[in-house]
């Protein structure tokens, strides 16, 4: 586990590291997760870096370097976005000339820092509970109603008033005493994948090699883990990795289909898969529960945290390296198998048809599996005042521009998705593992931007390159659709079985490696009786509570099944539960009238 926390003014706590008149910082690592925080410190300036896999120690120290010349400068946005090297790494650095303070976000915002500015001091930190108790506590009503919309919050907002989470590229400046400055992003996804790097031979053979360097320089031999499924972005990861001392896992039911598949995976490539259960007793759900809230701001719906479930079995790999599949999606996800759809209109956005059909798309894919149900528990006046359409126009910003929708749809997965979604269940990874993601390697990125649609299609990419590479593996079947990989999927097999008549719709269905909301009220329903009343009383500000009792004894008697409703609700409710106990205790409190969203203004 690798976490920090800093602190920026006049009054600076006693035992943390010190440096300049105004800064104090605290940084815990465990084991080899200290590869996690890269510290330099020098007489020009002080920084830390947070990020995982692959970055050189020289790459490291050069941005830091950089960062600590930046905090120098009227507009470090510009010398930064010059001087970039693409890492996925934050940071933060100190000015001793100026004693200024610099902050930054990695390209994709998989390693966020959070912020609070209260009463001239700024407050950061790697995760939302190290900063949470330096701010007013207060729900933020445009961050609650985000979340319960869409199943995240956007852009920079939370659910606590005056708590923000920077952007993917975000660059902001502090002065002792005074609130922190934004001066815009050094880098953005949409820039990469309109100006794609130049290569010299075949699209996909250079694709794929760049990502077999970026897995290779990820593996630290003997201590590193693969998180293995039925699925093809870690099948691929795997086959890449063949030749190295890895250990993969796969967490869920013995009879599920993602653990069945990993274990023919793993034979074929002469490893022991290690099988993590879910198979935990009442007190260890309780304990998950309040880690998934705590460590993740209450954003990460219970039913949606299945990678924390066995935190036990972590233990004896705390400080392991863990190779990820984030960001392969990217290349094969579920948009691009609408192609009838984008072909069409791929060479650039024509009237506005196809902005259109993006943007309702988009909209459905951002409410994700929970949003919309749970909006409509909101009080009508926090619906009256959120501008949902407001909120969908801000985020899709960049298709004012005249992009292919390809390049959009890549846009969109890799700044908004990966984000807030994704990088919710990577933050629970990372309190066990040092992270490593070679999808998200940049160059990897850039090449993927070179492929041609039809490579995108029905995961061609990644069928192609598990055959070429390992074709055993590629024997095994897939996960989706129960075939091997040279079976090439009809179009129908990506659709929704919705719109399909009954005639059409696949036979073959996958058995889920959990299933949490059935839990809720199966083998967790005292857990889950005694938990949700418990939390009603913390949400009952926010959500009517006869609405709240309805819900909790519709899903006990079985009538309705609103367990995507409480996977997020349990979350957020326990979260607030935490913050209340904190506020009770040595948490900054302030009334209402004194809380501003300053960053806003």
């Amino acid at each position: 586990m690798a976490e920090f926390v800093g602190v920026f003014g006049k009054i600076l706590p006693k035992g943390w590291m010190v440096r300049g008149e105004c800064l104090a910082f605290l940084a815990h690592t465990v084991s080899q997760c200290e590869k996690e925080l890269f510290i330099s410190d020098s007489s020009r300036g002080f920084a830390v870096l947070w990020g995982g896999l692959p970055a050189t120690t020289e790459k490291l120290r050069q941005w830091a370097n950089t960062m600590i010349e930046a905090a120098d400068m009227p507009s470090p946005t510009d010398y930064l976005s010059k001087k970039n090297q693409g890492l996925l790494h934050s940071g933060v650095a100190l000015s001793y000339k100026k004693s200024r303070l610099l902050l930054t976000v990695g390209l994709y915002g998989v390693f966020p820092i959070y912020l609070v500015y209260r009463n001239g001091i700024t407050w950061f930190g790697s995760h939302p509970h190290l900063v949470v108790r330096h701010s007013s506590g207060q729900i933020d009503p445009e961050g609650l109603a985000e979340l319960l919309y869409f199943g995240h919050c956007l852009g920079r907002t939370t659910t606590i008033r005056d708590m923000l989470s920077l952007e993917p590229g975000d660059v902001w400046t502090c002065e002792c005493g005074q609130a922190p400055r934004y001066h815009g992003r050094y880098i953005s996804p949409i820039e990469m994948v309109e100006k794609p790097t130049e290569i010299s031979g075949e699209p996909f053979r250079e694709a794929l090699e760049r990502l077999a360097k970026a897995v290779d320089s990820s593996i630290i031999e003997s201590s590193t883990l693969l998180a293995l499924s039925g699925g093809l972005d870690s099948r691929l990861l795997l086959a890449l990795s063949r030749g190295r001392q890895i250990y993969p896992f796969c967490i869920g039911e013995s009879n599920s289909s993602d653990v069945l598949i990993a274990h023919k995976l793993a034979k074929l490539s002469d490893k022991v898969l290690l099988h993590f259960d879910c198979n935990l007793s009442l007190d260890q759900v309780d304990r998950w529960a309040k880690l998934v809230a705590w460590v993740t701001g209450g954003e990460k719906s219970l039913v949606e945290a299945q990678v924390a479930l066995p935190y036990q079995h972590y233990q004896p790999y705390k400080g392991w390296v863990c190779l990820s599949g984030t960001g392969g999606e990217s290349i094969r996800s579920y948009f691009y198998d609408l192609g009838f759809l984008t072909r069409l209109f791929d060479k650039s956005i024509v009237g506005g048809l196809s902005t259109s059909i993006v943007r309702r798309y988009l909209s459905r894919r951002m409410r994700g599996r929970i949003g919309s149900s749970l909006y409509k528990l909101l009080p009508p006046e926090i619906v009256k005042s959120i501008d949902v359409e407001a909120k969908l126009s801000e985020v899709l910003v960049e298709f004012k521009r005249r992009l292919p929708l390809s390049r959009l749809l890549d846009y969109f997965y890799l700044h908004v998705r990966v984000r807030r979604f994704i990088a919710l269940g990577q933050q629970l990874w990372g309190l066990f593992f040092l992270r490593a993601h070679p999808y998200l390697d940049i160059e990897v990125q850039k090449n993927f931007a070179h492929l041609d649609m039809r490579w995108r299609q029905g995961s061609r990419f990644h069928r192609q390159a598990i055959t070429e590479i390992a074709p055993d593996l590629a024997e095994i079947p897939w996960e989706k659709t129960g075939r091997p990989l040279n079976h090439k999927p009809s179009l129908l097999a990506f659709l929704p079985e919705r719109w399909l008549p009954s005639f059409l719709r696949p036979s073959y269905h996958p058995i889920p490696f959990v299933n949490i909301g059935e839990w809720f009220r199966t083998r967790w329903r005292t857990w889950f009786a005694d938990t949700s009343a418990a939390i009603i009383p913390y949400l009952s500000e926010l959500v009517p509570r006869e609405t709240l009792e309805r819900l909790r004894k519709e899903h006990l008697d079985g009538t309705a099944d609103h367990s995507r409703a409480w996977g997020t609700l349990l979350s957020l409710g326990l979260w607030k539960k935490q913050i209340s106990s904190l506020k009770a205790t040595n948490m900054n409190q302030a009334e209402s009238s004194d809380v501003k969203t300053w960053w806003r203004e």
